[in-house]
């Protein structure tokens, strides 16, 4: 493996513990909203998604992918567009999870962040902190 190859492969290692700290932070305020407070379950899980997200985007473009000065406004646009297409699809999935399959919601969780762990890493790596674009007026 290459040099750039075994450093995205540090990122990926960087991007998924971030995610797994920030998933366990979510799956705890989903189980206090939905078995403490008794909200229904999806929304809780938006609100969850949504508020770890702000530091997610934050821990990620610093320690996961060095973004340095690459983590402004238009990132932030770009990270909460990213996660509100992932919102939306995992709504559906979680809904159909434990609607149709009858998975706990828990779990159903979790699974779904297994799976979105590469597809995130990939689009956040692009698209947000755009690692391997170049800039408009490089050389």
């Amino acid at each position: 493996m290459n040099s750039s190859g075994s450093a995205q492969v540090r990122e990926f290692l960087r991007f998924s513990g971030i995610g797994l700290l920030s998933a366990v932070l979510g799956w705890v305020l989903l189980y206090a909203l939905v078995s403490v407070a008794g909200w229904n379950y999806l929304v809780a899980y938006t609100i969850s998604f949504l508020a770890i997200n702000a530091l997610s985007y934050v821990t990620a473009g610093t320690y996961a992918f060095r973004a340095g000065d690459r983590g402004n406004r238009r990132g932030l646009l770009r990270y909460y567009l990213i996660n509100l297409a992932s919102l939306v699809c995992n709504g559906i999935a979680l809904a159909a999870l434990v609607g149709r399959f009858g998975l706990n919601y828990l779990v159903a969780a979790v699974l779904l962040s297994i799976v979105n762990a590469p597809i995130n890493f990939l689009l956040h790596r692009r698209l947000t902190y755009r690692i391997g674009v170049r800039e408009p007026g490089a050389t």
